[in-house]
């Protein structure tokens, strides 16, 4: 249910999704770099980091507008203000895009950190998603469930590139 990411100099070297014991590679020569580095703190150019991310399903994430959506209804021909909320699941299957569009280098980061990150990314394929649809505000719910799969098509192109997965999308 985890991964271990090696990050040297700036980049994924390596991932490891299995228990165990690797060797690590560096530039490094622990004697010469202590000798050469005491002028300078003691501080290396070859920079290691590892990572440590959870590959497990997280379930049950919520999302909603922050402010009405405004949405020209097409059978009734006026303006309406629609809210949306609902919930999510979602795992990281990408680390090395995880890594490099989001999270960078930071040493930790949350998992209400990665829902904002999802749901800032939801309005704009929402919003589109309305507009394309057709249906009346009042045929919106009975609606709901096939706007939820075509939205969570629509999201996950979105969330590829980021290293997620949306493993489940509900608008409730």
């Amino acid at each position: 249910g985890q991964a271990a990411i090696f990050v040297y100099e700036g980049q994924v070297s390596a991932i490891h999704k299995e228990p165990g014991l690797f060797e690590l590679r560096t530039a490094n020569i622990p004697f010469w770099t202590t000798l050469t580095k005491f002028m300078q703190g003691f501080e290396s150019e070859h920079k290691a980091n590892i990572y440590f991310i959870r590959l497990t399903e997280f379930l049950s994430q919520k999302w909603g507008t922050k402010a009405p959506v405004k949405y020209d209804d097409p059978k009734y021909k006026f303006p309406v203000g629609l809210r949306a909320n609902g919930n999510f699941s979602f795992r990281i299957t990408n680390p090395t895009d995880f890594i490099n569009n989001i999270s960078s280098v930071r040493h930790a980061y949350t998992v209400s950190e990665a829902r904002l990150a999802i749901v800032d990314r939801i309005l704009t394929p929402l919003t589109d998603l309305l507009a394309e649809s057709g249906f009346s505000y009042a045929e919106i719910d009975k609606n709901r469930v096939e706007l939820s799969q075509v939205l969570r098509e629509k999201l996950q192109e979105i969330f590829s590139t980021l290293g997620f997965e949306l493993t489940d999308f509900r608008i409730e």
